[in-house]
């Protein structure tokens, strides 16, 4: 047992805990620098992180369980259990100042991990080469005569697949369970691999969570843990919308971080895919994207082209809209509010916004078509 010197509040063990955490700060700090001023590195990096993935989700599909979700009871049952003993020391010896310094320190040093491990794992994919130069796509001025286009277009691809798509009698979409869904989305992506060799690899399925509801509540639809490989997605969200939010996750896997890339590389995903269920969701989620863009420059031919979709499209609009509006509330704010600091912090200048910048990675797809 480390003893602390007469008169003072720290323990060899102490110390240490505060050098290995300044430790793993500084290596932090460094290992950002350097890939976010050479993306060549990133570049390179990139297919460390999506071989690492690979593995980790690969022996993850094993299991039917979140295993991320699994971990993080475990984390805060020890974290809590931690708390409980060190209060309980402090009142017991009334050390209270060496025993608080004791906590911190033990609290840092894996804070601080866990940090640079997330780092070392996937952040620093947010300093690859744009997408655009990887897939020769030439993203120029944004025109509002090619955004109606393009908007116009979109609407009309989802007019079109809106009314071939298996719904219920009451006319949602019914596009089969989340396990059947999710099992879908590799299809796509093993034909976009035919085109883009950086996106090749072996897709496990995306995965739901029990705790889903606390998700939801904070603004979010699914995410990436890469600390296990796996992609989670919220059940609620309606079929039509479900499908293009797992192909989103599924791009984070494959190394595409800035969420404006995974978000078209989804829909390139989506698009390229066999079922039509599939691909509607891309075409109707890439409408959106394409409709909210036009409004904000724009918004009596947005109204215009709103005016020109088809009952069943108009149907599952409503419903998707209401999806996002059911959890508004301080939760959601505080959930976007942390998002948009995150990807800030990872170089995202536009923060939350950057989901849909995705429309100018559209503009350049269809150039030829507008």
């Amino acid at each position: 047992m480390m003893k602390r010197k007469e008169g003072s509040y720290l323990t060899a063990g102490t110390i240490g805990r505060f050098v290995f955490t300044a430790l793993m700060v500084a290596a932090y700090l460094v290992t950002y620098a350097v890939f976010a001023k050479n993306s060549q590195y990133a570049d390179q990096y990139c297919e460390v992180t999506k071989s690492i993935a690979m593995i980790l989700s690969g022996a993850m599909s094993y299991v039917s369980f979140t295993v991320a979700e699994l971990s993080v009871f475990l984390l805060v049952t020890v974290a809590l259990l931690y708390l409980a003993f060190a209060i309980y020391k402090m009142c017991a010896t009334k050390e209270i100042l060496s025993r608080l310094l004791r906590m911190c320190s033990t609290l840092l040093a894996v804070g601080s991990t866990l940090f640079l491990l997330f780092f070392v794992l996937y952040g620093a994919n947010y300093f690859c080469s744009p997408l655009s130069e990887r897939m020769g796509l030439e993203i120029g001025e944004t025109d509002n005569s090619h955004l109606i286009s393009l908007t116009e277009l979109m609407r009309d691809r989802a007019n079109a697949y809106a009314e071939i798509v298996p719904r219920d009698q009451n006319g949602n979409c019914e596009f089969g369970n989340f396990a059947g869904m999710a099992s879908l989305i590799s299809l796509g992506y093993e034909a976009l691999a035919q085109e883009y060799s950086f996106l090749s690899s072996t897709y496990a399925p995306v995965k739901s969570i029990s705790t889903w509801k606390v998700l939801a509540s904070f603004g979010i639809t699914g995410m990436y843990v890469p600390f296990t490989g796996e992609c989670i997605v919220v059940p609620d969200s309606p079929d039509q919308s479900i499908i293009f939010t797992m192909a989103h996750e599924t791009a984070h896997r494959l190394a595409i971080a800035p969420e404006s890339e995974a978000n078209f590389v989804a829909f390139l995903a989506c698009r390229a895919n066999t079922d039509r269920r599939v691909v509607y969701s891309g075409y109707f989620m890439a409408y959106i994207y394409c409709l909210n863009a036009l409004y904000a420059v724009d918004a009596d031919s947005a109204r215009t082209i709103q005016s020109g979709v088809n009952d069943s499209l108009a149907w599952d609009i409503a419903q998707h809209n209401e999806s996002v509006r059911k959890y508004d509330g301080v939760l959601s704010k505080i959930g976007t509010q942390i998002n948009d600091s995150y990807l800030k912090g990872y170089g995202q200048s536009a923060g939350t916004d950057s989901y849909g910048l995705m429309v100018d990675l559209l503009l350049a797809e269809y150039a030829d078509e507008l």
